[in-house]
């Protein structure tokens, strides 16, 4: 978290420190999330380094369901800032798109900073569909 471009990230490290961010981000709200152990996905390179990792999860609230199926999220996403560029995003997605396919959702949704654009590249290359940029309060 400490090298994202992510504004939100960023004012977490600074008041937090990376790994009190790192906790507070983890510390997932288990009324409104599932989130399954193999749902850690691992970017690595050719070498084995890792690069990357993607965290999944599952909206529970009832009002996020609709025919019976949930709606996924991809609720945390980094890349090293040294790997950036190189597609391992886009990977990571496919991989998390198959998963939350296989769990029945009808729905992912995800989201950044408007000023990730590294991010809202992946998500674009990805095929996710944008929406109207909207704001909430970084802290």
């Amino acid at each position: 978290m400490a090298s994202s471009i992510d504004e939100s990230d960023q004012a977490a490290v600074a008041e937090l420190g990376a790994a009190g961010a790192a906790t507070e981000l983890l510390d997932v709200p288990a009324e409104y999330f599932e989130i399954r152990e193999d749902w850690w996905l691992q970017a690595r390179a050719k070498d084995g380094q890792p690069v990357g990792f993607v965290l999944l999860a599952l909206l529970k609230p009832e009002k996020y369901r609709k025919n019976g199926m949930t709606q996924g999220t991809i609720y945390y996403m980094g890349v090293l800032p040294s790997q950036r560029g190189k597609c391992h995003a886009v990977g990571l997605l496919g991989e998390a798109m198959r998963l939350l396919s296989e769990a029945a959702c009808w729905r992912v949704f995800c989201d950044t900073s408007s000023r990730n654009e590294p991010m809202i590249k992946a998500f674009r290359t990805a095929g996710f569909e944008e929406r109207t940029p909207w704001q909430r309060p970084v802290r």
